[in-house]
């Protein structure tokens, strides 16, 4: 998507315009960027030049010190050579030989001598006879030398090999050198080339520059570095001042632009660039931001967090270049509505249980009124003895009380129903450091659903919770251990083709409730969204009825539970 275009009577916060408080700035971004292209290029260029030299020296000497030896080595071989050096004169025998290799090979010396030193021949014939300056002991065993010195021609790479007489022992040496100048002679001229090459390229690269130059200062407008920075400063300062997270999207259906907070809510990063259909959102929501549909106040999942999403197309000079999409976090008033749930379940549960209370207290008074007081304290103190066992078994199996007093009510609500709320000997909640209002919601709102569902079955109508602490590996959490929850009914179960939607907020198989129309269908929903705060997972199945299995990750290990406190049936 093109970028929304700007001139110069943009303006800062303060009202003044961008390219006004840029004029204090020396140099545009373009200038900048042209001035850098060029340095960075003539370094470069530098930098190849003295690597060049440096390659290109290194290269010759070795290339000379190849010549001498290979020329000392072959004119030690030579035949010419070896008789020279048995004639009574070597001398005058081999001056005319030494000259003419010398020429051939392009050396500046060849220089036959004895074993001793003595030179036999030198480009200086002043020279003959006199002793040779340099390394030759390594020759004499029968070895070649190959060194940079300086004898009377300056300093020069030179090689020293022995001429073997028919005993196979050395009868003279052969030294052929160059002079170092010379080699310094063959490197400058290969500069000279390294420089030309490098003269272009620094002329190419400052047009190059030029290029760079006004190319950027036509995207920036001609701004400086700090006039960008303070723009950028207060555009991000502008999206993350806000609470609610913006994305743009454009025509293609790729993320334009992502603040901060749009990422946390979905809990994605790097999304800028990215199309809608390749990350990892709730389906109906990529549904929704995919279709660039307007929308208002729609409630959606995303990142384990309950949001509101309010969608509406961009505009920008009189056409739609996409449509931006915020994103407000409805977590925690879900949360809260879950908690007001659970306990608007818990006081109905204890109204009920007042209500039996009643009932049964009236009882007593009339048994007590007829004269059979024996069977009113036997009616009385059963009553009371029910009540204690279940909340007796419940305390030992429940370490939060808040559970307990939960699950007490339930059952006194599901008995008014007509339904039995019964606990399996496999049952026990310890200490888990999970959110206790969390698994209120999740408890809760399960035994509600079972309850309604049991009321509509025939006879015997029950629900039984399970629970206890996995540490099965497909069950691990963090700290290798899981609760796991089950609630099942004896109702007539939930369709296959219905689970996925059963979750849904708004989603019933019950009629609305003429008194509080609207508050159908958020139970499941409350329970998905806990869950999934949770990092757990639901797992729905039938067996006789519908069982609802919650499996909740601990985020550090339960204590072990003592013998006495599981719940006994």
């Amino acid at each position: 998507m093109a970028p929304a275009r700007t001139g110069a009577r943009h303006h800062a916060t303060d009202g003044a315009p961008l390219r006004e408080r840029d004029s204090r700035e020396r140099h545009s971004l373009g200038r900048l960027a042209g001035g850098v292209v060029a340095v960075a290029l003539i370094a470069v260029v530098g930098v190849g030049v003295v690597l060049g030299y440096a390659a290109a020296r290194a290269a010759a000497f070795d290339q000379a010190r190849a010549t001498v030896r290979s020329a000392a080595l072959l004119l030690a071989q030579d035949r010419d050579v070896v008789d020279g050096a048995l004639a009574p004169a070597p001398a005058a025998a081999l001056r005319a030989r030494a000259e003419r290799a010398r020429k051939t090979a392009g050396l500046d010396f060849v220089v036959v001598m004895a074993v001793d030193g003595t030179r036999w021949t030198h480009p200086d014939p002043e020279r003959v006879g006199e002793p040779y300056i340099g390394s030759i002991a390594a020759a004499q065993a029968g070895g070649v030398v190959v060194e940079e010195h300086v004898g009377t021609l300056g300093p020069s790479v030179r090689a020293v090999a022995p001429v073997l007489g028919p005993s196979g022992r050395p009868i003279a040496l052969v030294a052929a050198g160059t002079r170092v100048g010379a080699i310094h002679a063959t490197v400058a001229r290969r500069v000279a080339v390294l420089v030309a090459v490098g003269a272009a390229a620094v002329a190419a690269g400052t047009t190059v520059a030029s290029l760079v130059h006004r190319r950027v200062d036509r995207q920036a407008h001609g701004l400086g570095p700090r006039a960008i920075v303070r723009t950028l400063a207060q555009h991000q300062a502008l999206l993350g001042s806000v609470r609610a997270g913006y994305l743009l999207v454009g025509p293609d259906r790729r993320v334009e632009l992502c603040n901060d907070e749009a990422g946390r809510l979905l809990g994605l990063d790097d999304v800028v660039g990215r199309r809608i259909a390749d990350l990892s959102l709730e389906p109906g929501l990529a549904e929704l931001i995919a279709s660039g549909r307007r929308s208002a106040g729609q409630v959606h999942t995303a990142a384990g967090r309950t949001v509101i999403v309010t969608q509406v197309p961009a505009r920008s000079d009189a056409h739609a270049p996409g449509w931006v999409t915020t994103i407000a976090d409805h977590t925690d008033v879900v949360r809260m509505a879950g908690v007001i749930s659970s306990q608007k379940t818990l006081i109905d549960a204890l109204r009920a249980r007042a209500h039996e209370a009643d009932n049964r207290l009236h009882t007593a008074v009339l048994l007590v009124e007829l004269g059979r007081d024996a069977q009113a304290v036997e009616f009385a103190t059963g009553a009371l003895e029910l009540s204690r066992e279940v909340a007796e078994r419940l305390s030992a199996a429940v370490d939060d009380a808040a559970l307990v007093a939960l699950l007490l009510g339930k059952s006194a609500q599901a008995h008014e129903a007509g339904v039995e709320l019964r606990f399996a000997r496999r049952f026990a909640i310890p200490a888990t450091h999970l959110p206790a209002e969390d698994l209120v919601v999740i408890l809760g709102n399960l035994v509600d659903n079972a309850v309604e569902a049991a009321c509509g079955a025939a006879e015997p109508r029950w629900v039984e919770v399970r629970a206890w602490v996995s540490d099965a590996p497909a069950d691990a959490g963090p700290d290798g251990s899981t609760l796991v929850v089950e609630v099942a009914d004896s109702g007539p179960g939930l369709p296959a083709d219905a689970v996925a939607r059963a979750f849904t907020r708004g989603w019933t198989t019950k009629s609305p409730a003429p008194q509080s129309p609207g508050e159908r269908g958020i139970g499941l929903a409350l329970v998905d969204s806990a869950v999934t705060r949770l990092r757990g997972s639901i797992e729905v199945r039938r067996e006789r009825g519908a069982t609802f299995a919650v499996r909740l990750p601990l985020r550090s290990a339960a204590p072990p539970v003592p013998a006495g406190k599981e719940a006994r049936g």
